[in-house]
């Protein structure tokens, strides 16, 4: 709620007093560009926290802690070992997908183990469209769903991560991981970034385009091959996850739920009661590794009840379908 507060009450303040300084102080450009610069790093630092997921992903998971959050949000990348061929737990290496290389980067301004030497357009070239600023591309993860990032949020989570405080962390395991000819076909079929974000008022639309950059079509849609989605069943569950990676010994297996307005969804649940289940599963409770979840409670968890609400009230329009069963495949 703090959140929301903060985001939402003080624009009218704001407001006056810029409107109080350009009467008394004629030269006011430079106060209101600095206002302006202050709520575009919040808007950054609020969606990289949040929604965009980059320091759930980007730093060490807590895996005693209910969504194995970050231990710390550093940015600063996962441990990374050098593995041989196909020993990396989260799948098997193939020409298309070089897994043993697979690790979250360091993404902080340190500029050998890290990304200060990018260029704020680099940023959003990584994190949207899935190339590095030498053309390699990037591992799918993260922009088949940041590329619908707009423009204006683009620009502000990339600033947040320039200010950063760089963290040294080599990562020696670290590679190329998915091949150009994967990253080429799967760019060619997402649709232009959008230059503006919706506006909160028009709740559904906003909602949807939190869906869409939070992961929740990609998670809660089962799949019938690596990246081919179930045709005509997005959001009714049904994809297979393993915590920790498939291949890890005992692995647990967690399923998606449904997430349309079908009974056996999310029908149950009101508005109130759809934001309450985020803030109860994400205040970061114990427990052990057997028992935890691939959903990023405590991230989530971080978005005001006005967000979480539009999210709410997106996943009330798709058609209730029943929840999907698991296909079974390879990777």
């Amino acid at each position: 709620m703090e959140a929301q507060s903060a985001f939402g009450t003080y624009r009218p303040v704001m407001a006056i007093v810029c409107a109080t300084l350009g009467i008394l102080n004629p030269n006011s450009g430079s106060a209101d560009e600095a206002i302006s610069n202050n709520a575009a790093l919040e808007r950054g630092r609020y969606l990289a926290e949040t929604v965009a997921l980059c320091a759930h992903c980007h730093s060490e998971p807590n895996d005693e802690i209910d969504g194995r959050p970050p231990i710390e949000s550093n940015y600063a990348g996962i441990d990374c070992p050098i593995l041989e061929k196909n020993m990396n737990p989260r799948g098997k290496d193939s020409e298309d997908f070089v897994t043993s290389k697979l690790c979250e980067p360091n993404i902080t301004p340190d500029p050998v183990t890290g990304i200060g030497g990018w260029s704020k357009a680099e940023i959003i070239q990584a994190f949207r469209d899935g190339l590095r600023p030498d053309g390699a591309p990037l591992h799918s993860n993260m922009w088949l769903n940041l590329h619908a990032v707009s423009d204006e949020d683009a620009e502000a989570i990339a600033s947040y991560i320039q200010t950063l405080p760089p963290v040294v962390h080599e990562q020696p395991g670290r590679g190329p991981v998915l091949s150009k000819r994967i990253h080429d076909v799967a760019l060619a079929s997402l649709p232009p970034s959008p230059a503006k974000s919706p506006a909160p008022s028009d709740e559904v639309a906003y909602g949807k385009y939190l869906t869409d950059i939070g992961r929740c079509r990609y998670c809660h849609t089962p799949n019938d091959a690596p990246g081919r989605e179930r045709k005509g069943k997005a959001f009714t569950g049904g994809a297979r996850y393993w915590v920790g990676g498939r291949y890890l010994p005992g692995a647990r297996v967690v399923i998606t739920p449904n997430l349309t307005a079908h009974p056996e969804g999310i029908g149950v649940l009101g508005r109130a009661d759809f934001i309450a289940l985020f803030r109860e599963r994400g205040r970061g409770r114990k427990v052990p590794f057997s028992r935890n979840t691939v959903m990023p409670w405590v991230a989530f968890a971080g978005m005001t009840d006005q967000d979480l609400g539009a999210v709410w009230a997106y996943l009330q329009t798709l058609p209730p379908q029943p929840t999907s069963q698991p296909g079974d495949y390879d990777f």
